[in-house]
C-alpha cells in the first residue's frame, strides 16, 4: 500500500510540474536582431515542395537576415529541378545537392550536418517538406532566443480533418507538446520535432554535431537536444506564439504513419539517464495500477486513479488551450485509457528495430 502510494505521489508531482510549465511558459516577444537560416532537407518530396515553397516564400523578416537552404538528399524524382527552380525565383533560397555521405553520418544526419556547414545564418530552423510554416514564423522563434538560450522548441499541429482517428493524432501531438514544454520550461528537454526546431548554429558544433549518434538512421532532433542539453550550460526555451507553429499534413493510418510512430518513441534506450528513470518510473507506475486493483482496498486505487485523471484531464485542457486544441479535451475520456499502451507498445517496438527516415 505504501509503495502504490508513494509511485502515485510521485507521478502526480510529474503531471503538477507539466502543468504549471504550460500555465508560466510566456510568449516570446522581441523584435529581429540575429541572422537565421532555413533549412529543409528533401528526398524525394517532388509532390510537397511546391506548397512548401510557396509558404518559404512568404516568409517574413529583415532584409538580408534570412537565408533558406532547400537540400536535395540523393533524390530520384524532381525534387532537384523544383528546388532549382525555388532558387531562381527567390534570391534567399540557395539550392544545396547532397550526393555523398560524410564518414560517421547516416541518413537525414548528414544531409543538416552539410547543410548547417554551408549556412550562414546564425539561428538554423529545421522543418520538413510535408509542413507549412506561416509568414511569420522565423520572427515568432528567433524572438525566443536570448544569450544563454541554445534551443527554441516548437510545436507542429496537424492539418485539420474528422475521425476519431484525426482526434487520436491530435491528441497524440498535444499530449507530446504538453511533455515538451515543460521539459523546455524546467529545462530537462526529453525531445523535439525537427519539423519545427531552431538552435544556434555555433552551440551545434560546440556538441560535435551528430557526432555520438552518426551511425543511428533516426533521431536527427532527439540526439541533437540531449546532446546539447548534457554537454553545454545552454537553456531551452518552447515557443508558445500561434504564429510560431508549423502545421505539417495529416498522417492515413498505414505503414508509414506505424513507421513514424516507431522513430518518434522508439527512442528510450537513447535517452539520457534521467528521462529513461522517469520513463521506466511511469512504465512501473502503470504497472501498478491494475495490481492495486486487485491487491488494495478500493479507497486506495479508487482514489489515485480520481487523482490521476483530474491532473491528467486538467493538463489536456490546459495545453488545448495555449495550442488551440480545447475541443479536444471533449474526448480525453474516450482516447486517455488507449494512450498510454499506444506510447508503451511503439517505444517497445521501436527499440526493438530502427526504422530510418526513407
Amino acid at each position: 500500500m505504501i509503495s502504490f502510494t508513494v509511485l502515485s505521489l510521485i507521478y502526480f508531482i510529474l503531471i503538477f510540474m507539466v502543468i504549471i510549465a504550460l500555465i508560466r511558459e510566456k510568449i516570446c516577444f522581441k523584435d529581429p536582431e540575429l541572422s537565421a537560416t532555413v533549412i529543409v532537407c528533401a528526398r524525394n518530396e517532388e509532390y510537397n515542395l511546391p506548397d512548401l515553397v510557396r509558404s518559404l516564400k512568404a516568409l517574413e523578416y529583415p532584409e538580408g537576415m534570412l537565408e533558406i537552404l532547400l537540400v536535395d538528399d540523393a533524390s530520384t524524382d524532381k525534387t532537384r529541378e523544383l528546388i532549382e527552380k525555388a532558387a531562381r525565383e527567390d534570391s534567399r533560397i540557395r539550392a544545396i545537392h547532397i550526393h555523398e555521405k560524410e564518414e560517421g553520418l547516416s541518413g537525414k544526419k548528414n544531409a543538416i550536418t552539410q547543410a548547417v556547414g554551408l549556412a550562414d545564418g546564425e539561428i538554423i530552423l529545421l522543418t520538413d517538406a510535408d509542413c507549412r510554416p506561416g509568414p511569420m514564423w522565423v520572427k515568432r522563434m528567433v524572438a525566443c532566443f536570448n544569450e544563454e538560450t541554445g534551443m527554441v522548441l516548437g510545436f507542429s499541429p496537424i492539418e485539420k480533418a474528422g475521425g476519431l482517428f484525426q482526434r487520436f493524432l491530435e491528441f497524440d501531438h498535444l499530449a507530446r507538446v504538453a511533455v515538451q514544454t515543460a521539459g523546455a520550461y524546467w529545462n530537462i528537454p526529453p525531445y523535439s520535432t525537427a519539423r519545427n526546431l531552431a538552435f544556434r548554429r555555433r552551440v551545434f558544433f560546440e556538441v560535435n554535431g551528430y557526432e555520438s549518434s552518426g551511425t543511428i538512421a533516426t533521431g536527427d532532433d532527439f540526439f541533437l537536444t540531449r546532446d546539447i542539453w548534457l554537454k553545454t550550460s545552454r537553456t531551452f526555451r518552447q515557443a508558445m506564439h500561434p504564429e510560431s507553429f508549423v502545421v505539417t499534413k495529416r498522417d492515413n493510418f498505414s505503414k508509414k504513419y506505424v513507421r513514424q510512430q516507431l522513430r518518434r518513441n522508439g527512442k528510450i534506450l537513447h535517452l539520457a539517464p534521467l528521462h529513461r528513470g522517469m520513463g521506466l518510473f511511469v512504465l512501473l507506475y502503470y504497472l501498478a495500477i491494475p495490481i492495486s486493483i486487485f491487491t488494495l482496498p478500493p479507497f486506495i486505487w479508487g482514489g489515485s486513479l480520481i487523482v490521476k485523471t483530474f491532473l491528467e484531464w486538467l493538463g489536456i485542457i490546459i495545453a488545448g488551450k495555449r495550442f488551440g486544441y480545447l475541443k479536444l479535451a471533449l474526448w480525453f475520456p474516450l482516447i486517455a485509457f488507449y494512450y498510454p499502451f499506444h506510447v508503451l507498445i511503439s517505444s517497445a517496438a521501436g527499440s526493438v528495430k530502427e526504422n530510418p527516415w526513407k
